[in-house]
């Protein structure tokens, strides 16, 4: 009965004047035929296209055009009229969020297949993550010679190799790789495991293979009598074979040639191997490395208490134990608080879990103090940014991270993402776009689907919503 009284008003409105209710009609019998049942999609996709022809702008034809494109599965053009519908009538953002979750998951999933099975960006060379060179200086490992060499060594000369450690100093660590391979003094091996490292962290796995093959022939040549510095060689190029393991039996069988072919008391291995464990999604074996009887250091100490609590704790477990957990994170307290002279590890790794377990106030607390101990590492600005009390303050400690380190993954899709909230349902300008956009694709570009350069799906998500919100500005104008 109504789809013949909408079909009769449809008739009836023969006017200009008569062009919106028009519209009217069409989007009602629509609705009409779609509570019928009976109807085809196309049928009522019809009515809503000729709804929007007598008046484009009709908020609620868009809608139900982009319900009935999602079962037609285009999902691309519905999406598009989701936002055409929630920028005409922001009051139908409620009504609009079912089919919106759907579209955006489908829509990611498909964009992320598409990066997946282009091989064009499977194995690229990427720009060093901060992250990963902070980990190596301050994190894990104290008693690595290269390391050393980074923290203390006076430069009173300027070899391939010397250079590069200044490199690493000053944070250019794009360059260190290419410098340090030049070296052929005397601080060749060691050159060779530095640029084994900064290729590693480039993901150029073939230059590391090649720095290591080159090592272990040159290795074999050193005198008895340069013993001690070969230790030091030794103890160096497994740790970086540890890092340089993908999977948790690529880490097991590195950390196991260590301790069984250089010292087995290094605490460095552990650490490291500990490291990987917990990004190979292998907690419980990161914490049973870290027990081994006699072998402490402090970075030691923070991981083991930060695991603690974390494999403690699982959402929605209903059995966890609250006062275990109010314990764990009281000796991580305790252990930072009289922890002389403090570190940036630490403090940082303190800040998180208060932020996670407690109070932001405190967490922000604690993270001025890392800020404070170490101003130029971009990841603590990140941090920060995590704990803002405000988009706008998230906003400026993104800015400042980025500023130290442009490439950074998570801080370009995190301030795009913001930057986009901040704008709402509004139409976005031709500058918006291009500025979001632009941190969008650099977070894409840091991208391999391992462990070292891991996928941020929200990345491909927010790109089909630029796609789509572009589009928008297109048809509605801005």
């Amino acid at each position: 009965l109504l789809i013949k009284i909408f079909s009769k008003a449809i008739s009836a409105c023969s006017s200009e004047d008569g062009e919106l209710l028009k519209a009217v009609c069409f989007q009602n019998r629509a609705a009409a035929k779609e509570h019928c049942g009976v109807y085809s999609i196309d049928d009522m996709l019809s009515d809503c296209q000729n709804a929007l022809k007598y008046n484009p702008r009709y908020a609620k034809a868009y809608l139900r055009k982009a319900r009935l494109l999602n079962m037609k599965k285009e999902y691309m053009p519905s999406l598009i009229c989701v936002y055409c519908a929630t920028q005409l009538d922001p009051a139908l953002d409620t009504q609009a969020k079912s089919v919106l979750s759907s579209l955006l998951e489908k829509l990611e999933k498909k964009s992320y297949e598409s990066w997946l099975h282009d091989s064009s960006v499977q194995g690229s060379r990427k720009h060093v993550r901060h992250e990963k060179v902070y980990n190596w200086l301050h994190k894990t490992v104290v008693s690595d010679c290269i390391r050393r060499d980074v923290i203390s060594l006076r430069v009173f000369e300027y070899s391939p190799y010397a250079v590069a450690v200044l490199k690493v100093r000053n944070k250019e660590y794009d360059d260190v790789a290419d410098i340090a391979i030049q070296e052929s003094g005397e601080n060749l091996l060691k050159a060779l495991i530095l640029a084994g490292r900064f290729y590693f962290y480039q993901n150029r796995l073939d230059l590391l293979s090649s720095c290591l093959e080159r090592f272990e022939l040159l290795f074999k040549e050193l005198p008895e009598r340069r013993n001690g510095e070969k230790q030091d060689l030794l103890n160096a190029k497994y740790i970086l074979c540890i890092e340089a393991g993908r999977t948790y039996d690529e880490v097991k069988k590195a950390f196991t040639n260590a301790v069984e072919n250089a010292d087995r008391t290094n605490a460095d291995f552990y650490v490291m191997a500990a490291v990987r464990y917990v990004l190979c999604n292998e907690p419980r074996a990161a914490m049973e490395i870290l027990s081994t009887e006699g072998i402490c250091t402090t970075n030691m100490k923070v991981l083991q208490l930060t695991l603690q609590i974390l494999n403690n704790f699982t959402p929605g477990n209903r059995s966890l134990d609250m006062g275990m957990l109010h314990r764990n994170i009281l000796d991580l307290e305790n252990f930072v608080s009289k922890l002389e002279p403090k570190t940036g590890y630490a403090l940082s790794a303190l800040a998180k879990i208060t932020a996670t377990f407690s109070s932001d106030d405190s967490a922000r607390l604690i993270s001025d103090d890392v800020l404070r101990l170490e101003p130029n590492e971009s990841i603590h600005y990140y941090d920060r940014s995590c704990m803002a009390s405000s988009c706008k303050e998230g906003i400026d400690y993104l800015e400042k991270c980025l500023a130290i380190e442009p490439y950074h993954a998570e801080a370009n899709l995190m301030l795009a993402s913001l930057l986009l909230n901040e704008i709402g349902t509004r139409a976005l300008t031709e500058d918006e776009y291009e500025k979001i956009e632009k941190h969008n694709s650099i977070a894409l570009s840091a991208f391999d689907d391992n462990i070292d350069f891991p996928v941020l799906m929200g990345v491909f998500r927010l790109r089909e919503i630029l796609s789509a919100k572009k589009e928008v500005s297109k048809i509605l104008g801005s």
